[in-house]
């Protein structure tokens, strides 16, 4: 994620100390690391919910860092050569600011169970690009005592609502579960004093080298990427949506080497590419999701977005077999629709089977399989998730895997090559930033519980209610393909 530093800071100077040491969480000022309010539910099997009073903390990755002359020591996407010659050096020169307006230099706010984030804003700096995690409700200002809510969504389902009106091509919204530690790597990195409060830890599946830390040291040349399990449940904007999954060889953070300076790891341990049920590129009918009330989700407008994990065995202890995707907007209940593309089972459900045969049609190579799919996923799972929300802009294909034909050359009647209506000049750093300050999402209604639990049983078909349906028989009714919230 990007960041630049268009103006100097007007910061006191920092405790002596090193980088990620307690002096993240205060300066010579007094500033104490702030945390946003933030609340979800959790929901039991009749549907009751709770409320969860918690938190979120802004991604290490995120944040800035000057040395004790005031110097920037991260700069455009990259440590600062004359400051951080190397890991050591940059460890013991550089510290970070605490964060005390998450509004001003963030552009980050949060009522109740709403957070909103915007893409860009300028204060004494100008940001690009956020990330939050969510803290568990029981973390406290002081590290270590700070650690991440811990999700295990075998046999639970997921729902969040998400208002995209304010992204366009080449931006996207994102929501994943990442296996990341649950302290934010302070019981097993030595040079890591801060943990979850300041969003230490991070990783994915796509091996980023963009981290700014790896176990508590800074990753100076970008020389190396942070693996991890991940399941995206969203990215999206207003024009194209998806959901991947990332599962990786190993479990919990590990790490890889990069071909070159900031490049992409040359042996990553995780799917870096992932499976993925994109329903634009599964063939789907433009008018199934867009902008406008001509579309069956109406982008223009908030909807909720509802995933259930399938075990084979109906319990949290059996094995991940599919993913089940549904929305709800104006009470209308929509599943993920069925793949058009010749060779994919038309099936709304995400499984092992699926991206076999996605692979097939699209002609990539099947590394999802080879790292063991949904069972290697479902074992992450089962040692607990951490909850990221992000917005940001892709600095290497702008977002064209996402919104556009990717690769740009790619013939776009080629299977899987269109992933959406947006222009494969779209998605310019320089153009977005410039041209869409104004960008933003709006993530809020968090719930998660036992499958069937975070949303009503009523569907709509059409303009009648249809009460007590069986799964099949709501997906069938009036010739109109719903989903209840239980399984049938």
């Amino acid at each position: 994620m990007a960041r630049f530093y268009f103006a100097p800071l007007a910061l006191s100077l920092f405790q002596a100390g090193h980088l990620l040491a307690q002096r993240l969480n205060a300066s010579t000022s007094g500033a104490v690391q702030m945390h946003p309010s933030l609340t979800w539910s959790r929901c039991a099997v009749a549907g009751s919910c709770s409320v969860v009073n918690a938190s979120i903390a802004e991604t290490n990755g995120m944040m800035w860092y000057n040395d004790d002359l005031d110097i920037h020591c991260w700069e455009d996407h990259v440590w600062n050569g004359d400051v951080c010659p190397d890991p050591e050096t940059c460890y013991d020169r550089c510290a970070e600011h605490p964060i005390t307006d998450y509004r001003e230099l963030y552009g980050i706010t949060t009522s109740n169970d709403t957070v909103t984030m915007k893409f860009f804003t300028q204060s004494t700096v100008v940001n690009v690009g956020n990330s939050v995690l969510l803290l568990d409700p029981t973390s406290t200002q002081a590290a270590p005592t700070n650690k991440y809510q811990t999700f295990f969504p075998l046999n639970m389902e997921f729902s969040f609502d998400v208002d995209v009106s304010q992204l366009p091509c080449g931006l996207a919204s994102s929501l994943s579960f990442k296996e990341i530690p649950a302290d934010g790597g302070i019981s097993t990195d030595p040079l890591n004093e801060a943990g979850a409060g300041a969003g230490t830890g991070n990783c994915d599946g796509r091996c980023s080298t963009d981290r700014q830390f790896i176990h508590g040291l800074p990753n100076v040349g970008n020389m190396s990427g942070a693996c991890c399990n991940e399941f995206r449940l969203w990215h999206g904007n207003a024009v194209s949506e998806t959901m991947v999954a990332h599962p990786c060889s190993a479990p919990g953070l590990t790490t890889c080497i990069a071909a070159s300076s900031g490049g992409a790891c040359a042996t990553p341990s995780c799917d870096v590419t992932g499976c993925e049920f994109n329903p634009f590129r599964e063939g789907t009918p433009a008018s199934f999701y867009g902008v406008g009330p001509t579309n069956a989700l109406d982008t223009s407008r908030k909807f909720t977005v509802v995933t259930q994990f399938i075990t084979n065995s109906n319990s949290s202890t059996g094995a991940l077999t599919s993913i089940r995707r549904f929305y709800i907007q104006d009470g209308t209940t929509l599943p993920n629709p069925l793949p058009q593309i010749a060779g994919i089972t038309q099936t709304d459900e995400f499984t092992d089977q699926h991206c076999a045969e996605q692979k097939v049609a699209f002609g990539e190579a099947n590394v999802f399989a080879n790292l063991g799919g949904l069972a290697t996923l479902g074992s992450a799972f089962q040692r607990g998730m951490v909850l990221e929300m992000g917005i940001d802009e892709d600095r290497v294909d702008h977002m064209l895997w996402l919104d556009s034909t990717f690769p740009p050359g790619a013939d776009p009647q080629k299977p899987g090559a269109r992933r959406g209506l947006c222009g494969t000049d779209t998605g310019v750093p320089a153009d977005v930033e410039t041209n869409n300050r104004g960008a933003q999402v709006v993530f809020s209604n968090i719930k998660f519980g036992p499958i069937g639990s975070t949303d009503a049983f009523e569907v709509t078909v059409g303009s009648s209610p249809a009460t007590g349906a069986t799964r099949q028989e709501a997906e069938t009714a009036g010739g109109v393909q719903v989903r209840v919230g239980a399984v049938g």
